[in-house]
């Protein structure tokens, strides 16, 4: 049994070890065809390094292998090109160097393997084409790793610009060179930098205009802006040093900028356009680094330099010397994007040579009060835990908490280089995305950032030695979890162990992001630990027995399960491929607590109908018993039916309609069925509240122009002026058209009543004008009356009537307001009275459909009587308006069912034959008349669900 027990831990640390821990992405995804043309050594006194020389940016995984030690570089879409398969070394630090090539997932994979001497570490990085090992013991890792970079140019593009989006969870990485142009050639080493902080959203930093660079007396250094600066990054570089500040959005006059300061700090800006930002790059006065302290002013950013003498760290800047109340506390590392689907999620890179000397510098201060030894997290129940394995005595105490972080400072103590990181704990599906552990440079403290969806309440414990900060997030995790697995609340607690490692690398590009965004976390089916497995022809036994103890789980398998497996998984969840393996060999499993036994899948099966049938058969033994169910917004009668039907054939349901509640007796568990039942269907039902408006508009004009003239002559004796003939012998002439409507005296007219032409306009009181005109001759016996009328009438009526109603979902609804008109109605009985009605109404029958939109049934009518119009008895006629439709809208939003537009025009001319067409005169023989009426009907219609949180739940 021990011995079974040694094998199974065997095989999980052999497991644990073939995990690769980082994927170096140096390509972008359509980047393939890389070539290795050779291997080089150099030996140097205290590293090695190994240069695999390539003729592209390479993709590589690098991780370590035990028993025996040694290094693998795995390179995809790489092949080898005159690379020896087998390299001797006689250096003291490595071994034998293998080269070899196979196919994963369908694409060429080259591997190049390098035997490690014990006691050495090892730092793998991209320079240009090629990749760079270097080896070495722990103490001469700063020598091996840092190269000394050539000096600058005067101009600013030499110091280095980091990837869009530098990986924050490294506290220093180092800026990838540009390709060269010879493959053969070796490229020198670029300038290390450090990323101190990264303020506001890149792509909405706006645009602002960078005016100049000044030093006060104080030292202090200005840089001028117009406008806010919204975006910036502040940066650390190395050999020589320099403080380099990149303004996202920023403008300038001309490419490139240079000038002196008179600051005992630095003496020299250096300003550069770039097509998204301008970088501004300081050279310090004596070319090495100082303290300093960066805030953002109404003109711009402002540089303070403490005086050297006190600051602890003169090596590096500390970047958390900001004030606490800062909108973004602390520039810790961000987590990480996630990687394509086929890398693993990157922990952060190993500590480059800036780093080793911060730790070198740190050793020759003061020894701290205390330190961290190691750092986990782990979910237990609706709590995520960051546990912190702590040496001496020391103060943990949470400073900051917002909706996106959570800070936990420990004053005097210290943090390995080796836990310096950011821990990715997105995978368990808490509100927590990332856990980061860094130095506070200069003030002997160490902060740990929590990276949260949203406000976290937390709290800190101290159990067994360690420091537990404790987030509550019962509320958020809890049901998902216990709907997910209804067992898993009774498993040990998942734990993420944050270990020291012996990886290395980074991705000298922005690592691509993963398929489906940059979104929120999502909860995961599998939550397990993440484990790395690599078997042929394992007996399937050892692999559960293997499983079982990453777990932390009981397993016991039935005789049936045997058979050998042959399976490869890297960086996947245990859960997940326990699944994986039971499916490939047709296998189940049922958990028990912290138990999971596993039998072949048809016996699973049928187990299930047994127990099944023997619940059937069990079911007429159960006693009977009786619940009352009140139903508060239904009528019980109305869900009788229902009920019934998950009854059993022993159980009865009662309505009593006095007290409206259900009597039901049946079986337990139909009971709890029924029950839930009448709940679901007993729910307030929601209500909508419809309003009508009908508007109608008229508008008219009319314009009428008319003329009345007549002549009067006379020949006879008492005008003096007869014919003098037998006949005639007396003549008069008078105007023929009779105007019934002139029989009285007109001022200004004679004789009214006789015209020759009588054309007036409608004039009269309240209407219109005239004028009338009497020409005579001296003795009387000739006159000539005229008469001119004119009358204009323009006016506007609008209407607006608007009913409102209320009415529950699916039911129908009407209002209406009017009069009812008496017609007589003659008939052979003899004469009848009948009523017509003339009303406003509105009927709407209203349905909440999922979205929270209402569907309606609608028909609105208008009907309303027209004096103006009246029947052979005077019974007036009826104007009908209407419209029926359907219409969807949303909640509270108005929408047009419908309108009626109509236009009237009509032009009149009434004249004289012939004579009214004759040019001038003929205006004295016709009148004109002109009318336009316009009318227009809109019908409106506004829904709004009254209760409407009520209508969200029912839907769902």
């Amino acid at each position: 049994m021990a011995a079974r027990k040694g094998e199974a831990i065997l095989l999980l640390v052999l497991a644990l070890c073939l995990a690769p821990w980082h994927a170096v992405r140096a390509g972008s995804e359509g980047e393939t065809g890389n070539v290795i043309t050779g291997v080089r050594v150099e030996s140097g006194e205290e590293s090695t390094r190994v240069i695999l020389v390539g003729r592209e940016v390479p993709t590589f995984n690098v991780f370590k292998l035990i028993q025996p030690d040694r290094l693998v570089v795995d390179m995809p879409a790489t092949r080898l090109s005159g690379v020896e398969k087998t390299i001797g070394s006689s250096d003291p630090r490595i071994g034998e160097i293998t080269a070899s090539e196979f196919t994963q997932a369908g694409s060429l994979v080259s591997r190049i393997s390098i035997g490690l001497k014990p006691g050495n570490r090892f730092d793998a990085r991209a320079e240009g084409s090629n990749i760079v090992i270097t080896i070495g013991s722990p103490g001469a890792e700063r020598t091996a790793s840092a190269a000394p970079a050539p000096a600058p140019a005067a101009n600013p593009a030499s110091a280095p610009t980091p990837a869009a989006n530098p990986a924050p969870a490294a506290p220093v990485v180092s800026a990838a060179p540009e390709p060269q142009e010879s493959p053969a050639e070796t490229p020198a080493t670029a300038a290390d930098f450090r990323v101190v902080e990264s303020i506001g959203d890149r792509g909405r930093a706006g645009s602002v205009a960078v005016d100049r660079v000044q030093a006060q007396k104080n030292g202090v250094v200005d840089i001028v802006t117009r406008g806010e600066i919204k975006a910036y990054e502040v940066l650390e570089v190395f050999g020589p040093d320099r403080l380099v500040l990149d303004i996202y959005g920023g403008t300038m006059k001309g490419k490139v900028r240079e000038s002196s300061l008179s600051s005992p700090a630095v003496n020299r800006a250096r300003l550069a356009r770039h097509p998204d930002k301008v970088r501004v790059v300081l050279d310090y006065a004596e070319g090495k680094a100082r303290p300093f302290k960066v805030e953002k002013t109404r003109q711009g950013l402002r540089i303070a330099f403490p005086k050297p003498e006190t600051a602890q760290e003169p090596a590096v800047a500390a970047k958390a010397m900001a004030a606490p109340a800062a909108p973004t506390p602390e520039p810790q590392p961000a987590p990480q994007p996630k990687a394509a689907p086929t890398a693993n999620p990157p922990p952060a890179v190993a500590a480059a040579p800036a780093a080793a000397a911060i730790a070198a510098e740190a050793a020759q201060s003061a020894k701290p009060a205390g330190s961290l030894r190691d750092l986990t997290f782990r979910q237990e129940g609706g709590e995520a835990r960051v546990v912190l394995e702590m040496k001496g005595e020391v103060q943990p105490q949470v400073v900051h908490t917002d909706d996106q972080s959570a800070v936990l400072e420990i004053a005097d103590c210290s943090l390995p280089v080796t836990l310096e990181r950011t821990l990715d704990v997105s995978e368990f599906g808490t509100p927590l995305r990332s856990v980061s552990a860094y130095r506070v440079p200069g003030e002997g403290k160490v902060k740990i950032v929590a990276a949260t969806s949203g406000v976290l309440t937390s709290r800190l414990e101290r159990r067994e030695g360690a420091v537990h900060w404790v987030f509550e997030i019962a509320s958020v995790t809890a049901s998902a979890d216990a709907a997910a697995d209804p067992a898993a609340s009774e498993a040990a607690p998942t734990e993420y162990t944050y270990a020291p490692d012996e990886v290395a690398g980074y991705s000298v590009r922005e690592p691509a992001m993963a398929e489906g965004g940059g979104g929120g976390a999502k909860k995961a089916k599998y939550t397990g630990r993440r484990i790395s497995m690599d078997f042929k022809d394992a007996d399937i036994h050892n692999v559960l027995r293997m499983i079982s103890e990453v777990a932390k789980l009981n397993i016991i398998t039935s005789d049936d399960v045997q058979g050998k497996v042959t399976i490869t998984l890297r960086n996947v969840p245990w859960d997940q491929a326990l699944d994986i393996i039971l499916k490939t060999k047709h296998l189940g499993k049922v958990r028990h607590g912290n138990i999971i036994r596993i039998a072949k899948q048809d016996d699973l099966i049928k187990e299930q109908k047994d127990a099944a049938e023997i619940q059937e058969k069990m079911k007429p033994l159960e006693p009977l018993r009786v619940r009352i169910i009140s139903v508060n917004y239904a009528q019980a009668g109305d869900i009788e039916k229902q009920v019934k039907n998950v009854l059993s054939d022993r159980g009865e349901v009662t309505v009593d309609t006095r007290t409206n509640v259900l009597i039901i007796k049946d079986v337990l568990e139909n009971l709890v069925k029924a029950e839930g039942l009448v709940r679901s269907l007993d729910t307030e039902t929601p209500q909508v509240l419809i309003e009508a408006r009908i508007v109608e508009a008229n508008a008219f004009y009319l314009r009428e122009v008319g003329i009345q003239w007549g002549p009067e002559i006379n020949f006879d004796a008492s005008h003096g002026n007869p014919t003098g003939l037998p006949f005639p012998g007396d003549i008069r002439i008078r105007g023929g058209a009779d105007d019934s409507t002139t029989n009285t005296d007109l001022s200004g007219t004679g004789n009214p009543g006789r015209f020759a032409v009588n054309l007036p306009a409608a004039v009269g009181s309240g209407a219109g004008g005239a004028i009338g005109f009497v020409f005579g001759s001296a003795g009387g016996a000739a006159a000539l009356n005229l008469r001119l009328t004119a009358a204009e009438n323009k006016g506007e009526v609008k209407i607006i009537s608007a009913p409102k109603i209320a009415t529950l979902d699916n039911h129908k609804a009407k209002i209406g307001q009017g009069v009812s008109i008496p017609i007589s109605v003659t008939s052979a009985a003899g004469v009848n009275t009948i009523f017509v009605e003339a009303k406003l109404e509105l009927e709407v029958t209203p349905h909440i459909t999922q979205e929270g939109s209402i569907l309606m049934a609608i028909k609105v009518t208008k009907n309303e009587p027209d004096f103006s119009r009246t029947g052979a008895k005077g019974d007036p006629t009826i104007l009908k308006k209407e419209a029926e439709t359907q219409v969807m809208v949303r909640d509270g939003d108005t929408t047009v069912i419908g309108g009626i537009y109509t236009r009237k025009t009509s032009d009149t001319f009434i004249g004289v034959p012939v004579l009214s067409r004759i040019p001038i005169l003929g205006y004295f023989f016709r009148s004109t008349k002109y009318n336009d009426d316009r009318t227009e009907l809109l019908i409106f219609i506004t829904p709004r669900i009254v209760n409407r949180l009520q209508a969200t739940v029912t839907q769902k």
